[in-house]
């Protein structure tokens, strides 16, 4: 959440500006929850909105923290396509059935 302000700041509102208080919505600071919990992270090459250290960082985080992490990154994806049944089903699927 630090490293994306901006949407951060939408998110917890401008009366919450303190970036201390928003570790509560901060993904990387609970990676040591649940270790045992594998993670799929898919992130579109083709996205000009989060850049792919974002997910790059946090997959090491999770991997740290005990996790099994798998990253797949579809060619073609953006930050809005990513997610669609035609990109991430098929990753999803695939995943699942390893």
């Amino acid at each position: 959440m630090v490293q994306a302000r901006s949407v951060a700041a939408d998110l917890f509102g401008p009366e919450n500006p303190d970036v201390a208080d928003w570790s509560d919505g901060n993904p990387v600071d609970h990676v040591s929850r649940q270790p045992n919990l594998s993670v799929l992270l898919i992130h579109g090459m083709a996205d000009r909105t989060v850049p792919i250290q974002f997910t790059q960082s946090f997959a090491t985080a999770l991997a740290d923290g005990g996790h099994q992490v798998d990253t797949v990154y579809p060619d073609t994806a953006d930050h809005h396509t990513v997610y669609t049944a035609d990109i991430a089903a098929p990753l999803i699927i695939d995943w699942l059935s390893r």
